[in-house]
């Protein structure tokens, strides 16, 4: 009956309103395939080892950030987990693992052995388990070490598990000091009391039970229509009591309630569709504590909520189609936060979410189709910020597009064919704003004049016919240089300076025979520098406007020289970034170059140096000493002072690896923007930092000629090989491999691992994610010691790791007995 109802809430709950958090938060998705057993998931924990362990409809699933290992029922292993669906996990301090599963009552899960334990009820046993079915099941340990279990039809159990007996507990009409229904939903431990251990229960129809374990006896809270500082409803869902505040919260058909055990007074936090900071909906089946003191919160058909006790307000967390990184689906079930801050969700339908606080907060706009106010086209080619207000201008391949960062709206200019005010062509590679606000468009059908206030465009196109008209069409960078000229920078057609009051251009191009003329035809970028003068970047080399005291101009080259080592290193001058006034850095084709004006030398960075890529994009400068550069192989940080790079791929957020030119920004405030082949990325550099948790090394898996062995008293694994201080093997045994995992969930892709056979391997082998196991063949006789440590994500390394002691024995020949013998 209780699922019908859940289904029927869920469907209502699907058509509400949703609104967005403020807060932005992006999911990382876990589901079917990805390896998860099914992407219904019931129940969320991490063990002592760190992984990470999900209950779902279809089996337990154990995760260590890159695979998952599905335990099922196996009709030949009567040490096998007994049922699919499982509904409950709990860690005990011996760090056994136990499972609520939906009819098979509770299993114990020994993570050494990998067996499982069994216990059902049984008819002629009265200190069996009270009913085989769990229904949603919850256990909890107390003080002592027993636990306590909740049934759907069978009540409470405590269970001593040194003699392995149950004590069932069970609502009676006679007494009211009894529990007040059987089906127990949620069981938490809250303060002691003059030594007696205090249970918060709940019940699905009974309403709240303070049970004091020490006398036995129950003291129920239910909901009264005439009180309306009672409980809301009885149908609980979950119970959290917070020991530290002794304040007890509940979650139930009527919403999210707190408790007062001292004034006995419920407090009511009901959803309020006219209250965008209530609560998303009143079918609260999740409560969970965070560690900066406030409260995780799932709604069935509502999401997830983000709830600040002392504010009283939440922030909800959505399903949205146009936002890959929301939720992944609004039936939220359980929620879990981890040792390191992160918090997993799991869903009815949609897999598991992660959201991870140490991720790097690269916020990202992607191109949606068929979403009307978002990004226009998946390319960002140019970004310019507005001089005069907060908007952001962005060239796309789907023409111009406004960026208010405040309502997060992208507003879209696009060619109009039948409209000749429209822009002339919807692939915008530049953006400049003038002086004056205007704003200056280079696309590859000619330049565009847009006036914000009038929203109209101005087309300049090339004519044959007027030799004071623009070069070309393929207009590709726009920039104004210190005495307020115009310059229009083109992809074949060179330099063009522009009179805007009678709109004539005056065109420069290369001249072989003369050194002064610009270097080449082809113009990258324009960037004007502190002191007024015009870089221009070409594919031909890098050059600067002088003029003389009679106004005569000429071009400075920088071109790549085989003789010179201090010559730029490339001619293909794609970025230009002025660091201070005797310092220029040049992204090229071919390496970073810093450019010290004095006295003319280049320097150069190279992949070598620790760049992702040789070709340099982009180039913005933070507030805080560094480059961030756009590169055709993921974002770059140099840090100007150590000269080191710190590299970020798409894995880390990023919108692809691939950034193009001159596609960076920086706001006023020291916001960041950076465009490529598939959206935005936005962030402050003080948010970009690295993960400081160094992550527990693990051996996964242990296998002998190419199959995993199983633990056993006649197998070569004693215990699970996470456990194993030392194997022996036989001499029969010539094939063996270890598997290994770094417990780091922030982008476990990006783990590193480094392992040895000491005895064998004289350095140590270095690998990655993608390769997490060691192979030994042929090895002699003796003793070895097989070690492994790893990373996280940023390369901070747990140097410990793991080891296990490796005894390979001798055939029988071999042996000291035989020789002595012989």
């Amino acid at each position: 009956m209780y699922n019908y109802l859940f289904l029927i809430l869920c469907f209502f709950a699907c058509a509400l309103p949703v609104h967005a958090g403020d807060n932005d938060i992006r999911f990382e998705h876990l589901s079917s395939e990805h390896g998860l057993s099914r992407p219904t998931v019931y129940t969320i924990i991490q063990d002592r080892q760190g992984f990470m362990w999900f209950g779902t409809e279809d089996g337990l699933n154990r995760y260590d950030g890159i695979t998952f290992k599905v335990y099922k029922p196996d009709p030949d292993n009567p040490a096998g987990i007994s049922s699919s669906a499982v509904n409950f996990l709990c860690e005990d301090s011996k760090g056994n693992i136990w499972i609520c599963t939906r009819n098979r009552g509770l299993d114990k899960f020994d993570p050494k052995t990998e067996t499982f334990t069994h216990y059902q009820h049984d008819d002629n046993n009265p200190g069996s388990l009270s009913s085989n079915f769990m229904g949603r099941g919850t256990i909890c340990e107390d003080e002592s070490g027993i636990l306590w279990i909740g049934t759907q039809d069978g009540g409470l159990n405590r269970f001593d598990p040194d003699t392995q007996a149950f004590t069932h507990f069970r609502h009676d009409d006679r007494n009211p000091k009894s529990l007040s229904h059987d089906y127990v939903v949620s069981i938490s431990p809250g303060a002691s009391q003059n030594g007696s251990q205090i249970l918060w229960i709940g019940t699905y129809g009974g309403g709240l039970n303070r049970f004091d374990t020490a006398s036995g006896a129950f003291t129920c809270y239910r909901h009264d229509d005439d009180n309306p500082d009672s409980l809301s409803d009885d149908m609980i869902k979950k119970v959290y009591a917070d020991p530290e505040r002794n304040i007890v919260w509940i979650g139930n058909n009527a919403g999210l309630d707190k408790f007062d055990p001292v004034r006995e007074i419920f407090t009511h936090y009901p959803h309020d569709e006219n209250n965008p900071e209530s609560l998303s909906h009143n079918n609260v089946f999740w409560i969970c504590p965070d560690k900066d003191k406030t409260l995780w919160i799932t709604a069935l058909g509502g999401g997830l909520n983000h709830f600040d006790p002392e504010t009283g307000k939440f922030v909800r967390y959505r399903t949205d189609p146009t936002k890959p990184g929301s939720l992944s689906i609004d039936s939220a079930h359980p929620v879990f936060q981890d040792r390191a801050g992160a918090l997993w969700v799991g869903t009815w339908g949609g897999g598991v979410n992660r959201y991870d606080p140490q991720r790097k907060k690269f916020r990202l706009y992607q191109h949606q189709p068929g979403v009307v106010n978002g990004l226009s086209n998946p390319v960002v080619f140019s970004i310019t910020m507005s001089r005069r207000s907060r908007i952001v201008w962005l060239g796309t391949f789907g023409g111009l597009t406004k960026f208010d960062p405040e309502t997060e709206i992208f507003t879209h200019y696009k060619n109009d064919p039948d409209n000749l005010n429209s822009i002339s062509h919807n692939v915008v590679s530049g953006v400049y704003e003038d002086r004056d606000g205007i704003l200056w468009i280079a696309t590859l059908g000619g330049l565009n004049r847009f006036d914000p206030e009038t929203q109209t465009f101005t087309r300049y196109m090339n004519d044959k016919n007027n030799p004071s008209g623009i070069s070309d069409n393929s207009t590709r960078s726009v920039s104004e240089d210190g005495q307020g000229n115009l310059w229009v920078g083109l992809t074949l057609g060179g330099l063009n300076r522009f009179d805007r009051k009678q709109e004539t251009f005056t065109q420069y191009n290369n001249d072989p025979n003369d050194p002064r003329s610009l270097p080449g035809n082809n113009v990258w970028t324009l960037f004007t520098d502190s002191a007024g003068t015009l870089w221009i970047g070409t594919g031909n080399g890098l050059c600067f406007l002088e003029r003389d005291k009679q106004g005569r101009e000429k071009f400075i080259r920088f071109v790549h020289d085989d003789e010179n080592p201090h010559s730029i290193s490339e001619n293909t001058a794609m970025s230009i970034y002025e660091e201070n006034p005797d310092v220029m850095w040049i992204g090229t084709g071919m390496g970073l170059n810093r450019l010290d004006r004095k006295t003319g030398k280049f320097t150069h960075f190279f992949t070598k140096h620790g760049l992702p890529s040789n070709r340099i994009d982009s180039i913005v400068g933070d507030d805080f000493g560094n480059l961030w550069l756009g590169t055709d192989n993921g974002l770059s940080r140099f840090n100007l002072k150590t000269q080191t790079f710190r590299n970020f791929d798409v894995r880390d957020g990023l919108q692809s690896n691939l950034f193009y030119y001159p596609s960076s920004a920086k706001t006023r405030d020291g916001k960041i923007y950076v465009g490529g082949a598939e959206g935005l990325n936005v962030f402050y550099p003080e948010d970009i930092t690295d993960n400081p948790d160094i992550p527990p090394v693990v051996l996964t898996d242990f296998q002998v000629d190419g199959k995993s062995a199983r633990v056993g008293k006649d197998s070569v694994l004693k215990e699970h090989i996470s456990f194993a201080r030392e194997i022996i093997l036989p001499p029969d045994i010539s094939k063996f491999s270890f598997e290994f995992s770094a417990l780091n969930y922030t982008v476990s892709a990006k783990n590193q691992y480094a392992y040895k056979m000491e005895g064998f391997d004289k350095d140590w082998v270095f690998t990655d994610s993608s390769r997490r196991f060691a192979h030994y063949t042929n090895l002699d006789p003796g003793e070895y010691v097989f070690r492994v440590k790893g990373s996280n994500n940023d390369g901070l390394w747990n140097e410990k790791g793991a080891s296990v002691k490796i005894i390979i024995l001798p055939p029988w020949w071999k042996t000291w007995r035989f020789r002595l013998l012989t």
